[in-house]
């Protein structure tokens, strides 16, 4: 039987998700697939009994990116037909792997995503898909916070598919490149995504696939700064990889209102922030400002 799917999962500091993540894989409806867990050096090291895992320990934190690029490259190296990149503070259903290989193997798209929901309120629309807003210069997602119970979702073709959960064919990545390790985390599935569709690639959004996702559980738990609930470091690379993607994919023009409107409104808060004694977090972004435009 030829590898079929190897799931990546980025564990860092976060064993219990993971665990969670992991238990909720292996009870899948499809078996034909393996678990990559990439451990961003963490304080305490996870380590799983189960012959279908395999952990990678890293001696440093290489970002959202740099983890999962190792991942793809061990499934490369593996000869996986699929990878699975999966956030680790996710639960899926049963039969949620077994869609999106079917989806894969039957239609023409090499790239598919799915309906993620909130684990908290498991109702509620987290993404259904999204697209790449140039004013905003961000990933939109579609019907978020929307009741999935009153929104019609079928499968359809979208421009942008989260980090949080990309199905995608393994020789897709010897034509694109892997994940932009300079962004680190935050956006890069975004560039993904665009370095997609200007390859003409599609992107296939499948909402009988359904994930649910615990938003932001693992910088949470890293979080350790008494600056409010995001990190000084969460929103210098929100601000920096903002500016650094919309470089890429705006034309001058474009890039330059969105530059002065995004600078304005951020210096602004830079300057709320110092006042308010939030100095890290006023230093890192006006940091991120300047640094956007030199990378």
């Amino acid at each position: 039987m030829c590898k079929k799917v190897c799931i990546i999962l980025i564990n860092w500091n976060n064993s219990e998700d993971t665990k969670e993540c992991i238990n909720s894989l292996l009870n899948s409806t499809e078996t034909n697939f393996d678990i990559v867990v990439v451990d961003n050096n963490s304080i305490i090291k996870p380590n799983f009994t189960d012959k279908r895992i395999k952990v990678i320990y890293l001696s440093e934190n290489l970002g959202f990116a740099g983890a999962n690029n190792i991942g793809i490259k061990y499934a490369a190296e593996n000869k996986y037909e699929y990878v699975w990149i999966l956030n680790n503070d996710t639960i899926v259903e049963r039969d949620t792997l077994l869609v999106l290989l079917d989806a894969a193997t039957s239609s023409e798209s090499q790239v598919i995503t799915n309906l993620i929901l909130y684990y908290d309120t498991p109702n509620q629309i987290w993404f259904a898909g999204g697209y790449y807003s140039k004013i905003f210069g961000k990933g939109i997602h579609r019907y978020i916070n929307r009741n999935v119970n009153k929104v019609q979702l079928k499968r359809t073709k979208t421009e942008f598919a989260t980090g949080c959960s990309i199905f995608i064919n393994t020789k897709v990545f010897e034509d694109i490149g892997l994940f932009d390790e300079k962004l680190f985390a935050y956006s890069e599935d975004l560039d993904l995504s665009m370095r997609l569709k200007k390859r003409g690639y599609n992107i296939l959004f499948v909402p009988q696939a359904v994930v649910y996702h615990k938003v932001g559980r693992s910088f949470k738990i890293n979080n350790t700064a008494s600056e409010g609930k995001s990190s000084p470091l969460q929103v210098y690379l929100f601000a920096r990889n903002r500016i650094i993607v919309s470089r890429r994919y705006m034309s001058k023009i474009n890039f330059s209102l969105f530059y002065l409107n995004f600078f304005l409104l951020n210096a602004l808060k830079a300057a709320i922030l110092f006042l308010i004694n939030r100095r890290e977090k006023s230093k890192m972004l006006f940091a991120a400002l300047l640094n956007g435009l030199r990378m």
